[in-house]
């Protein structure tokens, strides 16, 4: 399913409110949502920070509370890695601000960082996920 934005109403203060959540693309097998964003320039702090929100917000729904966001950069603004980004550059200490961002964001499992390199990893996690939920 293609899409650019996904609308969800949350509860905040007693009060309902229809949050707009970014996203490329999403597919669901067996009550699994799984959500997915690419970017060109992979390791830019304010996509990999809106990324990282809009994967909370899909947790606070309950129909996407199983949810996990796939965030793939494709390279680095930086130029530091002409092959194409890695999923540890967005890990490294260092490299990049974000990075405890992106540590935390991973460590409670609503959000996945990759790079384009491993993109062949990417699909077989996606389809352990797909696989073990079928």
């Amino acid at each position: 399913m293609q899409i650019q934005a996904l609308r969800v109403k949350l509860p905040i203060d007693g009060e309902e409110f229809s949050l707009e959540v970014k996203c490329d693309g999403a597919l669901e097998s067996g009550g699994i949502h799984i959500f997915y964003e690419i970017k060109g320039y992979g390791d830019n702090t304010n996509d990999i920070l809106s990324a990282i929100m809009a994967a909370q917000v899909l947790r606070e729904v309950p129909k996407y509370k199983n949810s996990i966001y796939y965030y793939i950069g494709i390279s680095s603004a930086k130029g530091s890695n002409k092959g194409g980004l890695r999923r540890g550059h967005f890990l490294e200490e260092g490299r990049t601000k974000i990075s405890p961002y992106v540590k935390w964001a991973e460590s409670k499992g609503f959000l996945r960082f990759y790079g384009i390199v491993d993109i062949d990893v990417l699909l077989d996690e996606v389809k352990k996920i797909v696989h073990n939920h079928d």
